[in-house]
């Protein structure tokens, strides 16, 4: 390592550190809305009541399991409190690094884990740490950063003969990462796929078995109740529901029907270009589908968008890119600027790279190096 190596290591650690302590701060200063919605349920469950229930307050809208497993924040909410904003800025932090690829790695020897301070990398990670979707969660208390930090992990880093489990388990959390298993299937992982459907399958039936008469209501009526989880129309909601609510009320489902439909087919065509190149294009892909088409997408949900800019900017569509960045870090800009930043970058990874004359260089790795990503890197 030069010495201008070290000196940029070193410079990173002081500036993340700098920041880690910021977030911290910032986190502490939030109001924890979420964090205590957790808290009751889990409560309520330990109570032997109806983790459902509300009076007057914000209602626990996640699977059975998730309120057995926020048991645990009911008891020491603090310690909840720093493991979710530290699982948030981990989650961000490393869906920057992928979706950065080669830039991460000098030689194709060096694994993920290992990551090379680089301007790129250093720039990418410190804007996807302090953007509007983590300031939000880490101000909330969300669960989000566990829920993309388990997807993140299990699609890239846990090797496939094992792949799937956390994914499902992640699912059983918050049901929008089954969306993860379009992923699998179309990278010809149908055991991996296989295993995804089978854990969550299993979160549903133990909390099926822990939470009997609580589950009977969850997936019998709760789960479609669209209106106990907010307003569609309400601004924070950055999904393609919600921008149709807002822009055209009396045909929002409608509208949405056709966007969903749209944005499926963008959805297949962007997999396909990605099958052949690193694991991560695939699973930022599925990510902006399944935050497009779910009828909720709050703004703290987009912890990968990002990552999506990056991959952008990576594949030669640098407005897009720059633009989706700037949108991640700003906030919403207007109504549904989260929405269409994150759209732009599902065109861009449908399209595929511009043309070789255009003077971006491709980004297609040899067959050596594929197979290389599908064992152990993103």
């Amino acid at each position: 390592m030069t010495g201008r190596d070290r000196l940029a290591r070193r410079t990173a650690y002081v500036v993340g550190t700098v920041v880690v302590c910021g977030l911290a701060v910032w986190t502490g200063l939030g109001d924890h809305v979420d964090l205590d919605v957790y808290r009751r349920a889990g409560e309520r469950w330990l109570r032997g009541a109806d983790p459902y229930a509300t009076s007057g307050e914000l209602p626990f809208t996640y699977p059975p399991l998730a309120a057995v497993l926020a048991a645990g924040i009911a008891a020491v909410p603090l310690v909840g409190l720093a493991l979710l904003g530290a699982a948030t800025l981990v989650a961000a932090a490393a869906g920057a690094i992928a979706a950065l690829g080669r830039e991460t790695r000098r030689a194709r020897s060096v694994p993920f884990t290992t990551v090379v301070v680089t301007p790129a990398v250093g720039s990418v990670v410190g804007l996807a740490v302090v953007s509007e979707p983590v300031l939000r969660g880490l101000q909330l208390g969300q669960v989000n950063g566990v829920v993309v930090g388990l997807v993140l992990l299990d699609l890239l880093v846990v090797p496939p003969n094992r792949r799937g489990w956390l994914t499902g388990l992640a699912a059983g959390i918050k049901l929008v990462p089954l969306v993860f298993v379009v992923h699998l299937l179309v990278r010809r992982e149908f055991r991996s796929a296989a295993r995804l459907v089978c854990a969550f399958g299993g979160t549903a039936v133990l909390g099926w078995l822990v939470l009997p008469d609580a589950s009977a209501r969850y997936w019998g009526a709760l789960l479609l109740d669209t209106h106990r989880v907010g307003d569609p129309g309400f601004v924070d909601n950055q999904s393609l529901l919600g921008l149709a609510t807002r822009v055209a009320p009396s045909a929002s489902v409608p509208v949405w029907a056709a966007g969903v439909a749209v944005v499926t087919v963008l959805g297949v065509v962007a997999l396909g270009r990605a099958r052949e190149r690193a694991a991560v294009e695939g699973v930022v892909v599925c990510a902006l589908v399944g935050l497009l088409v779910s009828p909720i997408s709050w703004s703290h949900h987009w912890i990968l968008l990002p990552a999506a800019a990056a991959l952008s900017w990576r594949l030669g569509r640098r407005a897009v890119g720059a633009s989706a960045m700037v949108v991640a870090v700003v906030g919403p800009l207007s109504s549904s600027a989260l929405t269409a930043a994150g759209l732009a970058c599902l065109v861009a990874l449908a399209v595929g790279p511009p043309s070789a004359r255009s003077g971006a260089p491709s980004d297609a790795p040899s067959a050596r190096r594929v197979r290389a990503d599908r064992v152990a890197v993103p």
